[in-house]
């Protein structure tokens, strides 16, 4: 089997849709015969693998992207001309990399038009499948000006025609969660949706296992720079609203308000990029780190005293854990986190974990006061055996693919 990934993001930021792609494509490369991955750039871990082909694709902004996928709804030789004259993709000078391919699957519903356009250019019926990271029906989204509003609203209405479009062959969605809400949402058939969940690949984590100086480094590094240090809280992930990014920085204030304790928060940010306009809401002695490999988060975050998953409530984290709640479980540190219902279910086997009542800062302040108090001092305790591995998608992509090959023989 030869299987096209569109996934046109930078891979070399470790957040979490480098992630979920990268596991994805690691997953398959286990039982295809080639892969080929269409995207910005590529990380080390999908560089070495002997059977994964990379074609790089220039990155195009949002906005046309969103227009190359209306204008493919109309007809997809339209979407070709708008896209050829934006990107260096070009599907002719392609032909002889994709005219072997057996199934196309894509990352993100607005990248689904590269789909159509190589059906349409190879005038072959190669099945299509769309990975959904999330919904943006469920984001919290900011209006900063008219444009982006208009903009939300016509990815919102995308979002909803490219769900529903038969031309789609399936959805994969990170939980059964999604796949339920979309059902009833959309209306659409539920043998067509399937779940692919968040998982790590413990056998890169393992490495990081033997880096045992790393908590050690970190502590030393931040005791060195602090006189006083009554322990480290730590946060792994995106800048963002609906991450409960705002709400963790709140939180770190009335807790250092209210326990007087001088505890120093920690952050590790795919990109500082994302951090630079909101510098100025830090604490000034906040310590960040960027680009970190995901092999060694776990490692790190085990220097700390609490870890935060801040992860609001009325949004997708109503459906989707986040897999970042599965590095802090491999940390084996004592975890605060929204009590929302994904990511109850997620920690439910985990013991060293504390939920708060949602999208409350206050709350949030209390659970990691009351973290400390419990856990501070306490060693870590890694539970490998409580995240889903590689193998669990390499499972679910193997049954998948031969549902959807079988429609086409």
């Amino acid at each position: 089997m030869n299987v096209l990934f569109v996934a046109p993001f930078d891979l070399t930021i470790r957040d979490g849709t480098s992630i979920r792609v990268t596991n994805i494509t690691k997953a398959a490369s286990l039982f295809c015969r080639n892969i080929l991955l269409f995207s910005n750039t590529i990380n080390e871990e999908l560089s070495i693998l002997s059977n994964l082909k990379y074609v790089a694709l220039k990155p195009t902004q949002f906005r046309y992207n969103l227009i190359a996928s209306l204008l493919g709804r109309i007809n997809p030789l339209l979407s070709y001309k708008f896209v050829s004259k934006l990107s260096d993709l070009n599907v002719d000078t392609l032909r002889d990399v994709i005219k072997y391919i057996d199934l196309m699957h894509v990352h993100f519903l607005e990248f689904g038009y590269i789909a159509k356009i190589i059906r349409f250019s190879l005038n072959k019926d190669v099945p299509i499948i769309i990975d959904l990271h999330g919904l943006y029906k469920l984001q919290i989204l900011p209006k900063y000006s008219t444009r982006n509003t208009i903009g939300q609203m016509l990815a919102l209405i995308h979002e909803a025609l490219t769900i529903r479009d038969s031309s789609i062959d399936a959805l994969t969605v990170p939980s059964k969660g999604i796949k339920i809400l979309l059902t009833r949402m959309y209306n659409i058939d539920s043998s067509k949706i399937f779940v692919i969940p968040d998982v790590v690949d413990t056998a890169t984590i393992e490495t990081a296992r033997r880096c045992n100086d790393t908590k050690t480094w970190i502590i030393e590094r931040l005791t060195k720079r602090y006189a006083k240090l009554n322990g480290i809280v730590a946060y792994t992930g995106t800048i963002s609203t609906y991450h409960g990014f705002f709400d963790l920085v709140e939180a770190i204030k009335i807790a250092r308000r209210i326990s007087n304790r001088n505890f120093k928060l920690l952050l590790i940010v795919p990109d500082m990029n994302q951090l630079i306009q909101f510098r100025n809401l830090l604490p000034e002695d906040t310590v960040i780190l960027e680009k970190i490999p995901r092999r060694f988060i776990p490692c790190i975050l085990r220097g700390a005293s609490v870890l935060v998953l801040p992860h609001r409530a009325g949004t997708q984290f109503d459906y989707i854990p986040s897999n970042k709640v599965y590095d802090y479980i491999l940390a084996g540190r004592p975890i605060v986190a929204y009590r929302t219902p994904a990511v109850a279910e997620a920690l439910n086997k985990y013991p060293m974990h504390i939920l708060v009542e949602p999208n409350n800062p206050l709350a949030l302040a209390k659970g990691i006061i009351k973290a400390l108090e419990l856990y501070g001092n306490v060693d870590p305790k890694p539970a490998y055996d409580k995240v889903p591995t590689l193998e669990v998608v390499e499972s679910s992509l193997k049954r998948i693919y031969s549902i959807v090959l079988k429609q086409y023989k």
